[in-house]
């Protein structure tokens, strides 16, 4: 669904975020970012947050204190279909999170064949190969975030090699493909166990 979604349409190209508005998803990160990257690109995509939660009012207001609210859309909790749709128009994807599991919206960007810039933590690396399918950088530090962002900017050749790399990633991580590991780690178990009874 990610891959076939119509991408929504904005008056201006945009950059994407999102999740919960909780201190772990490091949202407060990101528009520190990107500020930072207007700063050097003043062209640079807009940056749209999709989500809400208990720190909405307290990111709108660091937006707003750094200048740039006008440069930043918070669209709130969107339906499956809403956030596919977002995913498919974006520029690239960011997940600037302080702690993560594994970061499932990394895997629905790659899917919509957009590049990721993302945090090292967690899990997130078994999905974001840095370099390969997308961008890591450190948690907490906005100024590495926003030289990926600024990387992916100046270098667009970049960007869509590490889209695509990541939706052929994402490819092996939908439920067929997992199943077919499932079966395949159940098969070599019950072949050493009959080995080992024999």
């Amino acid at each position: 669904e990610f891959a076939t979604a119509e991408p929504e349409h904005r008056h201006r190209p945009y950059l994407l975020a999102a999740g919960r508005h909780v201190h772990a998803k490091g949202l407060d990160i990101l528009i520190d970012a990107y500020r930072l990257v207007l700063e050097r690109f003043p062209s640079a995509p807009d940056l749209v947050i999709a989500g809400d939660g208990e720190e909405r009012t307290e990111l709108e207001t660091r937006a707003t204190a750094h200048g740039i609210a006008d440069r930043v859309e918070f669209v709130g909790r969107c339906d499956r279909a809403r956030i596919a749709k977002l995913f498919k128009g974006c520029a690239l994807f960011v997940l600037p999170s302080r702690h993560e599991p594994l970061g499932i919206v990394n895997l629905e960007a790659m899917a919509a064949g957009k590049p990721v810039i993302a945090t090292r933590v967690g899990g997130v690396a078994e999905i974001v190969i840095d370099g390969v399918t997308g961008l890591l950088t450190s948690p907490g530090d906005p100024v590495a975030l926003a030289d990926g962002v600024c990387r992916l900017l100046e270098n667009p050749t970049l960007a869509e090699q590490l889209g695509k790399a990541g939706g052929r990633n994402a490819a092996s991580f939908d439920w067929p493909s997992i199943a077919e590991r499932y079966d395949s780690v159940y098969e070599d178990a019950c072949a050493r166990a009959a080995y080992r009874r024999s």
